[in-house]
């Protein structure tokens, strides 16, 4: 019971050093950065270019943010794909968990990578103070979550795990839908107030 548990936070602690930087565009050379300081520098350093009015500054910024963010996002996609599920079982034994597990692995497999752009975009509209335009993909993306969750409760079973892929499925949803509409609102929300 204790070497589990032991095994448990030891896993827990190594996951969370690992995976909240992952859409952090940490540089080369730093291991385990922390990932509020990452994300404040990244928030920082759009604003200052901002504040400059530094078109050039910004552009890199944001052109290296998501360079790093999807290089490292599509590191672990490729880790979880190889490694999934014997990372599984170093968290249990139970193979009754286990087998419940994998009919997850491919959603879990692919968060990384359509997870980054949304909180990318995130830090880089915080720190050009694009409020207005955060707020109006946040009710988008929350109107397609609750969009598909809605549909998908009506036309889908609920038996099984049905209900939980559609909750993935709105997830992704959400995640879609935040990155495209930051990403067609870029020029107009955040280049705009530079120009």
């Amino acid at each position: 019971m204790i070497k589990a548990l032991v095994k448990s936070f030891f896993l827990t602690f190594i996951m969370l050093s690992v995976c909240f930087p992952i859409c952090a565009s940490e540089p080369p050379g730093t291991v385990f950065p922390d990932a509020d300081k990452v994300v404040a520098q990244r928030i920082l350093l759009t604003g200052r270019f901002v504040g400059s009015r530094d078109s050039s500054g910004l552009r890199r910024t944001v052109r290296l943010t998501f360079a790093w963010s999807m290089g490292i996002g599509l590191l672990f996609v490729g880790i979880y794909s190889l490694w999934g599920m014997p990372m599984f079982r170093l968290m249990t034994e139970d193979a009754a968990v286990l087998d419940a597990s994998s009919a997850f692995l491919p959603w879990l497999v692919l968060i990384p990578i359509v997870g980054c752009p949304a909180f990318t975009w995130d830090g880089i509209y915080i720190g050009a103070t694009a409020t207005r335009q955060m707020r109006d993909s946040n009710i988008w993306c929350a109107v397609s979550f609750f969009a598909v969750w809605f549909v998908g409760r009506q036309f889908l079973s609920h038996e099984g795990n049905v209900p939980v892929h559609l909750l993935f499925a709105a997830y992704y949803t959400h995640l879609i839908v935040r990155s495209l509409y930051q990403t067609a609102f870029y020029r107009r929300a955040v280049l705009s107030r530079i120009s």
